[in-house]
């Protein structure tokens, strides 16, 4: 018996998750994406365009690239507040041409 498996995405099951959302000058978050198909079966390989919106024009933030980890559907990226001011930046990724999913992250003095 051979059992198929989709490999098309799931808004509701890809989670993206941040471990800090509030960062202080210096201080980094990392965002982690887990994206996964209708039967909930992480996807190794999506191509996912990332875009930023900054809440001011400076866009105090710095933002290393997004990087596929050795986990099964797994993608994070760092985020770096360099500014001195409360601000945010809001990241959105979005994959398979369809789906987008954004958090926020928000500095402080």
């Amino acid at each position: 018996e051979t059992e198929t498996i989709s490999n098309t995405p799931s808004r509701d099951l890809t989670v993206m998750s941040i471990d800090k959302s509030v960062l202080s000058p210096g201080e980094s978050a990392t965002i982690t994406t887990i994206v996964k198909d209708i039967d909930g079966n992480p996807i190794n390989e999506v191509y996912i365009n990332k875009s930023v919106a900054c809440e001011i024009l400076e866009c105090l933030w710095d933002y290393g690239p997004l990087k596929k980890e050795n986990a099964p559907g797994k993608y994070t990226q760092v985020i770096t507040y360099r500014g001195h001011s409360n601000e945010r930046i809001d990241i959105s990724f979005k994959y398979s041409a369809a789906f987008t999913k954004t958090i926020s992250i928000r500095g402080r003095p």
